[in-house]
């Protein structure tokens, strides 16, 4: 039987019979076989019909990728790069990153005191390039920075605490047993007693150190000695950094760029979030910036619009988040609010889990997380991601395998000589700086 349509009659396939056409103002509301349903039927199966042609000739012209390419040990490290073929998609810098997060080792190294040998609760570790290390023991620092031993017009150090005490909250000069022909020891007092110092920033290039607090952003010149600009705030900035060589970001809520050459400043990235906990530049080319509250990790491009490229969820406690940033792998570590050190990956845009914890039940929290450049035992160049915990005595290293950090001096596994009490001195436990 002939199934096509017959003028006036409509082809029902579910009864499989004819209805004829009921003209509109005849038929109920809503009748099936009104003129009106079947003709919006009826462009409707039109419409069907050239979608599946469609997608039938997109199938048939579709070279489908191999199997083969997808597996992780076939195709992610070892096929591909025989055969030339690198793959440079956010799949295989998903799995080299993970490879790598996952072959990390949580190991101590104690540190000795070398003026008495006894040991202490250690805030921040600098490594020095004469094989010796600079400890902070004072819970009232914000930064500790080590900057030059070899100029003649740069400090060796540079130190910020947090409150505004005599004799000062800012410390830019020689490291005590620096033998130089002038020893230099300048000691700054930045902002009111009521407010306070939160972060500061280096900047090698310009010799600036940019540092941010309650109410004032400053800018210090190392090469000088002295501070040299101040923008005031309407709110708090809780970390600072430098965007390029000329640029501070910095922000409450909104992500600002403040340009110390004119004096310009202006907001770039709304955002109407809660307050910002941290924020770095991940990279030296200047344009993105890694900005963080306490539910969020935001990547942000100054090239594109007002939204964040990459976005990921990550909790944690307090005002300011204890992250870092290696520039090479683009792996971000950041400590959550269980107290676990959470690691992402900028490439691809996912999270790449949890680093191990040691078994020695520490449950001080992490801060000063730092990536650092090792020297194995054959001469080659590895990668360590070092943690200070406040209530314990070790620094706290993740590692691929044994290897001595460089900066360190290992006389063993769990034996750190410290030759120089560096911050110590400047800021001793009961928070004077």
């Amino acid at each position: 039987m002939n199934l096509g349509q017959i003028p006036g009659y409509y082809y029902d396939a579910e009864k499989k019979k004819y209805f004829k056409i009921q003209a509109n103002h005849v038929a109920p509301t809503d009748a099936k076989h009104a003129a009106s349903n079947v003709n919006r039927e009826q462009r409707q199966t039109k419409k069907r019909k050239i979608e599946d042609r469609r997608r039938e000739k997109q199938l048939q012209q579709t070279v489908h990728r191999s199997r083969i390419v997808q597996h992780p040990l076939l195709a992610g490290t070892s096929l591909t790069r025989e055969v030339g073929y690198h793959r440079s998609s956010a799949v295989g810098f998903d799995q080299r990153d993970a490879a790598f997060v996952d072959q990390l080792r949580p190991d101590r190294i104690n540190l000795t005191r070398g003026t008495g040998g006894s040991t202490t609760s250690v805030w921040d570790v600098q490594p020095l390039s004469d094989g010796k290390a600079g400890i902070a023991v004072s819970s009232d620092l914000v930064s500790l920075h080590m900057v030059s031993e070899d100029s003649d017009t740069l400090p060796a150090l540079v130190a910020v605490t947090q409150e505004s005490k005599s004799p000062g909250n800012l410390f830019i000069g020689d490291r005590p047993s620096a033998h130089r022909e002038f020893s230099r020891s300048n000691l700054f007092t930045l902002g009111q007693a009521d407010t306070a110092l939160w972060s500061s920033s280096l900047n090698l290039s310009k010799e600036m150190l940019a540092i941010s607090g309650t109410e004032n952003i400053f800018i210090a010149n190392l090469a000088v000695g002295d501070v040299v600009h101040r923008l005031h705030l309407n709110d708090e900035s809780r970390d600072v950094t430098w965007l390029n060589e000329n640029t501070v970001a910095y922000g409450h809520h909104d992500v600002e760029l403040w340009d110390v050459r004119s004096s310009g400043n202006a907001t770039r990235f709304p955002r109407r979030h809660q307050p910002i906990t941290g924020i770095q530049s991940p990279n030296k080319h200047g344009i993105q910036l890694l900005v963080s509250d306490n539910k969020h990790l935001e990547l942000y491009d100054t090239r594109m619009g007002k939204s964040p490229l990459r976005s990921f969820t990550h909790k944690h406690q307090g005002p300011q988040l204890q992250f870092t940033v290696h520039e090479g792998l683009q792996i971000v570590t950041a400590v959550d609010i269980d107290n676990d050190v959470q690691t992402f990956s900028l490439r691809s845009g996912r999270p790449l889990g949890a680093l191990r914890q040691p078994g020695d039940g520490q449950k001080a929290l992490y801060s000063k997380l730092r990536w650092l450049d090792a020297e194995g035992g054959l001469g080659e160049r590895e990668t360590v991601l070092q943690a200070c915990q406040g209530d314990s005595v070790p620094p706290f290293l993740w590692k691929l395998s044994y290897i001595e950090p460089e900066g360190y001096k290992l006389d063993s596994a769990n034996d750190v000589k410290i030759e120089d009490r560096a911050f110590d001195d400047l800021c001793p436990r009961d928070g004077k700086a």
